[in-house]
């Protein structure tokens, strides 16, 4: 929205969850309506049934342009859920030139009705926020990875490692705070404390910078650093970077993707750490009286049921030590390496050990509901 907003496109925003009321209410006012929808996997089959939607309510009145991480890793069966036009990858850059080009009025573009992105070469080009549009997500610090997890999506999206500037941070903290008597700033990367850094291990002066900036912001803020939606690799989870997060944030518990228990499949999924890079990040954070929270994945393809039980194993010890844990099912992303693979079934004694534990409340996550999701995922079929 801020490269639209920055290219002097002459166009009226409005942002809506459900935007068929509104389509209808703008159709006789204008010319031209174009509906922009970010598509995720886990989201495909509600965001097909809203293009149905759109399109029984108003046939072709509007132009419906997808992009996100399914629409570029799926582009031909997001075109078949009835959008117009998909972009795959990162859209700032060719965004303007597709809303040109619907409009009858920009140059003709490579591949349409597909196009590709053109990847950002420096984050600070845009601002994290919108202040005309009122559009304040957690401010994206880092796009990009080189670790390359197999389940992930995330890599066929962005390329290489970028960072946000601190000064970039700044600008649109120190505004941030003036709008209201409190702000919490949260943050946007595949790897909190991989900040600063271009290669596998951590950057500790730029995160300490980033911290201490965001800090000494006048005004009364929270800063949630290593926490939802932004996780830190165990082998990023240093003594001094739980030192710096412990000194600078108001979280008093920190997000960490272990993944799995088993080293077989650690590697098989190509996560680039063990199990004692995670024992090691949970020393850590127990060590300066915080709480880690410990996500893992069940039913990767290839699982084993052993595989599976030294997996339960991790998950009771972790849990006796006083961490949570948020244990998840694999779900088969469009543009991963592992994108329409069938999921292993998870054993029916790890699926009764984990009802019980969540019952407890020893464990959360959305383990059961993602299990059924995968199944729709690979039945759905990708590119």
């Amino acid at each position: 929205m801020n490269s639209l907003e920055r290219s002097g496109c002459d166009s009226e925003l409005f942002f809506q969850r459900d935007p068929v009321p509104k389509i209808q209410e703008l159709r006789d006012r204008y010319s031209r309506i174009i509906v922009c929808i970010s598509v995720g996997t886990t989201e495909s089959g509600r965001i097909g049934k809203m293009v149905e939607r759109i399109r029984s309510s108003i046939g072709n009145d509007a132009i419906l342009v997808a992009g996100g991480p399914h629409a570029t890793g799926s582009p031909r069966s997001t075109m078949r859920m009835g959008f117009d036009v998909v972009i795959r990858g990162e859209g700032e850059v060719v965004f303007p030139d597709v809303v040109d080009n619907i409009l009858g009025r920009g140059r003709p573009l490579s591949g349409w009705p597909i196009v590709l992105g053109v990847p950002l070469e420096d984050l600070d080009t845009y601002p994290p926020v919108s202040f005309k549009h009122k559009l304040y997500p957690p401010i994206e610090i880092t796009r990009g990875c080189l670790f390359r997890c197999r389940y992930c999506s995330l890599p066929g999206c962005f390329g290489r490692i970028r960072h946000r500037s601190v000064e970039s941070v700044l600008g649109a903290a120190r505004r941030l705070v003036e709008l209201r008597d409190r702000w919490d700033f949260r943050f946007i990367s595949p790897n909190s404390l991989g900040y600063g850094s271009y290669g596998r291990r951590p950057n500790e002066s730029m995160v300490g910078k980033l911290l201490r900036s965001v800090r000494g912001v006048p005004g009364k803020k929270r800063i949630f650093f290593s926490t939802f939606p932004s996780e830190a690799r165990p082998d990023f989870v240093t003594p001094g970077m739980v030192k710096l997060v412990k000194e600078f944030a108001d979280n008093d518990r920190m997000s960490i993707g272990a993944q799995s228990g088993s080293e077989r499949v650690l590697r098989m999924v190509r996560r680039g750490h063990g199990v004692k890079e995670v024992r090691d990040a949970v020393d850590n954070i127990i060590g300066a009286d915080m709480v880690p929270a410990v996500d893992f994945i069940l039913g990767f393809p290839g699982e084993s049921e052993c595989d599976q039980m030294k997996t339960l194993d991790f998950i009771h010890e972790l849990v006796d030590r006083g961490c949570e844990v948020r244990v998840h099912h694999f779900l088969p992303l469009s543009g991963s390496e592992l994108a329409g693979r069938r999921p292993s079934p998870v054993s029916p004694l790890v699926l009764s050990e984990i009802g019980r534990l969540t019952k407890e409340g020893k464990a959360a996550g959305a383990f059961s509901r993602q299990r059924k999701l995968a199944m729709d995922i690979v039945r759905g079929g990708v590119d």
